[in-house]
């Protein structure tokens, strides 16, 4: 489960991060504007709607990792409350 999720934030954060910055500073290196100046005062919107997103995301996948942990450690104590060892079965010869 790990190893998934780590190799699933690598690519979302390539596909949602990296690559829009890159296509961002390629932009303003050819028209030496910003994309931020046609937006205007909704860049913060946008920003902060990301940022939740995001938020939720992260918060989803490690709760769901987090409980999926939380069930095998139940199993492996129940499992081991469950052995019973009689003193009538242990051999000592």
């Amino acid at each position: 489960m790990g190893e998934n999720l780590i190799t699933r934030i690598l690519i979302f954060e390539c596909l949602f991060d990296f690559i829009p910055h890159l296509i961002d500073m390629i932009f303003v290196a050819t028209t030496e504007t910003t994309p931020m100046t046609f937006i205007g005062p909704f860049s913060r919107t946008i920003v902060v709607f990301d940022s939740l997103s995001t938020s939720i995301t992260n918060f989803r996948a490690f709760y769901r990792m987090y409980q999926q942990n939380t069930s095998k450690v139940n199993t492996i104590v129940t499992n081991f409350q469950t052995i019973k060892i009689s003193p009538t079965a242990v051999n000592l010869k």
